[in-house]
């Protein structure tokens, strides 16, 4: 973390995924941070510098209130980042969905467009 800060080397795909969506905001953002937001240093460990993040309260583009009731779709994403880092570029199998699974879709498309790969299917 210390030497990309420094701009000595690039940040990982899966550490970049992972910031925007903890935290709603790009890698980059949090290098220019805010007055308000812990400075980096090369001091402590990644458990306490996010906890010292948590207590910010940083509006987030991505963040949504759940809907109360199920939906009648479900998504799935890959659990292994740096694996999904690698299959970026590749498209899932395409299969017919319902009306109703075009707002999975829609979702996936936005995931998608972070570099995840991720897939709809009927329940």
């Amino acid at each position: 973390m210390t030497r990309w800060l420094k701009g000595e080397t690039g940040l990982p795909t899966e550490t970049q995924l992972y910031v925007l969506a903890v935290t709603g905001h790009h890698p980059e953002e949090w290098k220019s941070r805010r007055r308000d937001a812990p400075a980096a240093t090369e001091q402590g460990n990644c458990f306490g510098i996010t906890a010292s993040l948590a207590g910010l309260r940083l509006s987030s583009p991505l963040a949504r209130t759940a809907s109360p009731r199920m939906a009648v779709w479900q998504i799935r994403l890959d659990e292994f980042l740096s694996r999904a880092a690698r299959m970026k570029d590749q498209r899932p199998g395409t299969v017919p969905i319902s009306g109703a699974s075009r707002a999975a879709e829609s979702l996936c498309n936005r995931i998608r467009a972070l570099g995840a790969p991720c897939a709809v299917y009927e329940r």
